[in-house]
């Protein structure tokens, strides 16, 4: 593969949550952790273990947990849940295993991060649609329990992973150009926040 090829896998990556509820193959899966397991990782201690959920009552309730109980007057949209939902966790005993002079939740969390973003790749390489979510402070606890995740092990994100509906449009990407310095940082060009996230963003206050 050359760089160009490379770059197009990158570039066609979306954070697509429509997707079908056709199954998709095993061996899909298997090569999306495969990738996430070449990531880099703090000491290599390769700190992540992956549940994939395929079984139809086990989707349901972790939807329950995740969208938590319904508004008053909101009207209800059936879910269609994917095919598959890949729940990261990171085993944080491994922290212990980096030098005491860096900040080890950050090197974990890096470490973690790597692993999920080479997921997506693989995902998009093989034709399918990915979600990256994550767990509201409130579903963590009955998250734990439905998947019997031990007290050592963090939950960390959800990959959602199916055959698209469709493929939205690319989101505004900054120059290349712009977000380079050599030498030292360009003070001249420091951004404004709230005009950059207005600009290419999804709105100020929708971080």
């Amino acid at each position: 593969m050359d760089i160009e090829a490379l770059l197009q896998v990158m570039k066609s990556r979306r954070h697509n949550g429509r997707v079908k509820a056709d199954p998709i193959p095993d061996a899909h899966i298997r090569k999306m952790v495969e990738a996430a397991s070449w990531a880099p990782s703090g000491n290599n201690a390769q700190p992540w273990e992956f549940i994939v959920v395929k079984s139809a009552e086990t989707k349901t309730k972790l939807r329950e947990i995740l969208e938590g109980p319904a508004r008053p007057g909101a009207s209800h949209v059936p879910a269609v849940d994917p095919p598959a939902i890949i729940v990261v966790c990171g085993d944080t005993r491994f922290k212990e295993t980096y030098p005491e002079s860096v900040n080890r939740q950050e090197v974990f969390y890096s470490s973690l991060a790597a692993a999920i973003q080479n997921m997506h790749l693989a995902a998009t390489a093989l034709g399918l649609a990915t979600g990256w979510g994550t767990i509201r402070e409130a579903g963590m606890e009955p998250l734990r329990k439905l998947l019997d995740i031990p007290d050592a092990v963090e939950i960390v994100a959800l990959v959602r992973a199916g055959y698209p509906q469709e493929v939205p449009a690319p989101k505004p990407r900054r120059a290349v150009e712009d977000a380079m310095h050599f030498d030292r940082y360009d003070r001249a060009r420091l951004r404004d926040v709230k005009q950059a996230i207005e600009s290419y963003g999804k709105g100020w206050g929708r971080l």
